[in-house]
């Protein structure tokens, strides 16, 4: 049977594509190698994001795998536009899966997204896959 463990990354210091993890976030990581010491994983699929990357560097390295970066694991850009009303839109975007904000991502758009990174996971020969 296959095991995926899909990971959101650690505490960071913010939400740009560079933004950095924070002390606490780069303890976070090394527990999480941790807490997977006991498990089987063959491949790490992470997305490209620098604290997605962090976040799973100390189980990798301790494995010996390469992390894999796939674009289909990056965030939902809400809107392409600085918004006042960013949580109000946000709570829309669920209750409307196909709302799509100007220069932003629909619900429906990023889980169609994830959704082909998963199904190529599915059939692929390894056991044990992390993702974050």
């Amino acid at each position: 049977m296959k095991t995926i463990y899909l990971v959101r990354h650690c505490q960071a210091a913010g939400q740009e594509p560079d933004a950095l993890l924070t002390e606490k976030g780069e303890v976070q990581a090394r527990e999480l190698a941790t807490f997977f010491a006991g498990s089987p994983i063959d491949r790490i699929i992470s997305s490209p994001y620098h604290r997605a990357v962090a976040t799973i560097q100390p189980l990798a390295q301790e494995r010996g795998i390469v992390v894999e970066e796939d674009t289909r694991l990056i965030e939902r850009v809400l809107s392409g536009i600085p918004r006042e009303d960013w949580f109000e839109r946000l709570r829309d975007t669920f209750d409307d899966l196909t709302l799509e904000l100007e220069g932003g991502e629909s619900s429906l758009t990023a889980i169609h997204r994830a959704n082909s990174l998963l199904t190529e996971i599915l059939a692929d020969e390894h056991k044990n896959i992390g993702a974050c």
